[in-house]
């Protein structure tokens, strides 16, 4: 019986599956080879690192990719379902073969994933079955929480037991951060309703989050001791394991700290035109201390100083009218995708002089604002967002960027003739329109059946990484000056982009905005201000947010509710005696709305959406 239904059709890892309970494969042997491969993969990871290229890359994506793309690419699948059919992950006393396994299974899957698309992640071509994608996560996740914790709290005996498997164990660390950090990248483009596992799919075990808590609450003498190692590794390795809201908290009390280290630095006076406040800002901010608070002082047309004392509104100001003069397409610093997010313009040099100069400037400009406190407009792209967080991009973030060669790799990678009749070769078209050799003699390196996913990977990888390295890297410079690439480190990329940009939530909290709005010639329980929030709760989400945007200039809120924007949003009462008399105005740099006092919420509801 076991023979028929191992003659019947099925995919390879459910063949695999069926012949392991037939007993037709020896578990032991799986184990000797899971053992075998990882090792040889973990020599040649190590040869890589001393001499960075060289025998060790060779065999390492050799092997890698020759494993991944046996039996059709299912064997992710099948050592997955082996590995949790024998062995217990609940646990952190793991046996090597089980360590073993998982780095090998890992390493398979980053291969896979680097040349995937967010479509194939979830269809049958996928590296791990669809309802296993959830599982994986959740377990190695929880896994490696408890190896981190582990390794770093055991005792003296215990931890010569770690010591002992250190290369490995920290080894699969690196593997399990890589794959997981991919597969919330692809994730992170899903939605509820199409299946995205939940954010507590991500955490960490809840006992593992409350000595994170608790490392992370002592005072910084204390936090040189003990948890602080476990707390660094876990944020290094699985940042994800720690729920968003607690990583913001920990970035800005870091930033607090430092704020509060440099309460000496004396305040930078900036004096700039309102006709040029790209130019004036890069010039008078070329050596200033960029931790110091600015003073700004703006110039009017006719080339008078605008009179007024800055108490950080015009600073606010200032900044916002930097960020939406540099990061406009048509300055020529930036490029916007089909979605309108933007990316360094490979081809800046063509119109600006000093790009690297500009890029490291502009990277300032955002982690001042960060720095501060301060929700600007730019949205940017992933696949920049990734290189400011270190990370190499991958093949599916191409959709973003280019989506009609996008879709010309994905029919080459299904192509069911012979490649070699589409005469394509290793080459690329740069952004100023010439042909770059993908790999030394690329132009005479002919893409084949055989070749057709290394073509795929260096192309993609020209277009996301080599491409933009220039711009990228300058703009890190910049943005690291003032911020710790540690602290960025514990985020993805959409969730850098709500740091920068505040929350992506498409409405408005009018009860948190009431509890911390300020009341000015108004008090917080008078029928006036109970009328304001009454008409903003009975607006359309689009329309809370139009009125957001009128007040502050930016139509997102910020990240942890309405306590951290800055500077609060204040409501003021301007004295009417007529519904027709004047119209809300509002100072978006104080982030006040001047409303006058209408007789109904209605009226003032009618007046806000006009």
């Amino acid at each position: 019986a076991g023979q028929a239904l191992l003659a019947r059709p099925m995919r390879p890892y459910q063949r695999h599956c069926l012949a392991l309970v037939l007993h037709e494969v020896s578990p032991a042997a799986v184990v000797s080879l899971c053992q075998l491969y990882s090792t040889v993969l973990l020599r040649a990871r190590a040869a890589i690192k001393a001499s960075k290229a060289g025998l060790g890359t060779q065999v390492y994506f050799g092997l890698a990719n020759t494993i991944a793309y046996m039996e059709k690419g299912d064997v992710a699948k099948a050592l997955w379902r082996f590995i949790v059919g024998f062995f217990d992950l609940t646990s952190a006393r793991q046996p090597a073969a089980c360590l073993h396994s998982l780095h090998l299974l890992a390493s398979v899957l980053t291969q896979l994933l680097s040349v995937m698309s967010h479509d194939e992640l979830r269809g049958t071509e996928g590296p791990l079955c669809d309802h296993d994608l959830a599982g994986y996560i959740t377990q190695t996740t929880r896994l490696a929480a408890r190896l981190i914790w582990d390794s770093a709290t055991a005792s003296p005996d215990e931890a010569v037991a770690f010591a002992s498997g250190g290369a490995l164990l920290e080894a699969l660390l690196e593997q399990l951060g890589r794959v997981l950090s991919q597969l919330n990248g692809f994730v992170g483009r899903l939605t509820a309703d199409t299946g995205a596992p939940g954010p507590e799919t991500w955490h960490a075990p809840s006992e593992v989050l409350q000595e994170f808590r608790q490392a992370m609450e002592q005072t910084q003498p204390q936090r040189l001791q003990g948890g602080l190692v476990c707390a660094e590794k876990l944020l290094r390795y699985l940042p994800h394991s720690v729920p968003f809201d607690q990583r913001v908290a920990l970035l800005r009390r870091w930033i607090q700290e430092k704020r509060e280290d440099s309460r000496g630095v004396p305040a930078v006076r900036l004096v700039v035109r309102r006709t040029h406040i790209f130019e004036d800002g890069l010039v008078a901010l070329a050596k200033a201390d960029w931790r110091a608070r600015f003073q700004v002082v703006f110039v009017n047309a006719a080339g008078m100083q605008e009179q007024g004392q800055d108490a950080g509104g015009l600073f606010k100001e200032f900044w916002e009218k930097l960020a939406e003069t540099a990061f406009n397409p048509d300055y020529g610093l930036f490029r916007a995708t089909e979605s309108r997010l933007l990316y360094p313009s490979p081809d800046a040099s063509k119109y600006h002089e000093h790009t690297s100069r500009l890029f490291e400037f502009l990277g300032l400009v955002i982690g001042k604002a960060i720095y501060e406190g301060i929700v600007v407009e730019p949205c940017f792209a992933p696949f920049f967002l990734a290189k400011l967080l270190g990370r190499h991009n991958s093949y599916y973030d191409l959709q973003t960027l280019d989506p009609s060669l996008f879709a010309n790799l994905q029919r080459l990678k299904s192509y069911d003739g012979n490649v070699t009749d589409l005469c394509c070769s290793f080459v690329a078209t740069s952004a100023d329109g010439e042909e770059v050799p993908l790999l030394p003699g690329g132009e005479n390196m002919t893409v084949t059946n055989e070749n057709r996913f290394r073509y795929v990977y260096l192309l993609s990888d020209y277009k996301l990484n080599i491409e933009l390295r220039a711009g990228s890297a300058a703009f890190l410079t910049g943005f690291k000056r003032l911020l710790d690439e540690r602290w960025l480190r514990m985020f993805g990329e959409e969730e850098l982009q709500q740091i920068i940009s505040g929350s992506t939530d498409n409405r408005l909290d009018v009860e948190d905005l009431q509890r911390h709005t300020q009341c000015s010639n108004c008090g917080p329980r008078e029928k006036f201000t109970l009328d304001f929030f009454k008409a903003v709760a009975a607006m359309r989400p689009k329309q809370q947010l139009s009125v957001l945007r009128f007040v502050t200039s930016c139509s997102r809120t910020p990240l942890l509710g309405f306590s951290h924007l800055v500077p609060p949003f204040t409501l003021h009462k301007v004295q009417v005696r007529n519904d027709s008399d004047k119209l809300p105005t509002a100072s978006t740099c104080f982030n006040t709305l001047k409303l006058p006092s209408y007789s109904s919420w209605k009226v003032t509801k009618a007046k806000l959406v006009f």
